[in-house]
């Protein structure tokens, strides 16, 4: 009998360590909503966001720039290195033999 009164009292025992923290968080909540802190961190977060957003915008456009500058570069000067092929020249006719100096 003394075990069950023992289980008893503990069980109460954590139904009030429970009901203490339900009126705890509870109370923290009310207190932070009284506070706005929740309100502007929201807010900072969507401005944090919105400056994300610009700075990957911008990065992939100077990206974009940069790849048709090259591009260009590249493109002239594979045009400015390609020769014209040169007009043939009659091949020497090697029937006669070269005269020598000797």
């Amino acid at each position: 009998m003394a075990e069950k009164g023992r289980n008893d009292r503990i069980m109460q025992l954590v139904r009030d360590v429970e009901n203490v923290a339900k009126q705890l968080r509870t109370e923290i909540r009310k207190r932070v909503e009284e506070t706005g802190i929740l309100k502007r961190w929201e807010a900072t977060a969507n401005q944090l966001r919105k400056q994300a957003a610009t700075v990957a915008a911008q990065v992939e456009k100077y990206a974009r720039e940069v790849r048709q500058e090259l591009e260009r570069s590249h493109k002239s000067k594979a045009k400015s290195t390609a020769r014209p092929k040169a007009a043939s020249r009659p091949k020497r006719s090697a029937s006669k033999p070269a005269a020598s100096p000797m």
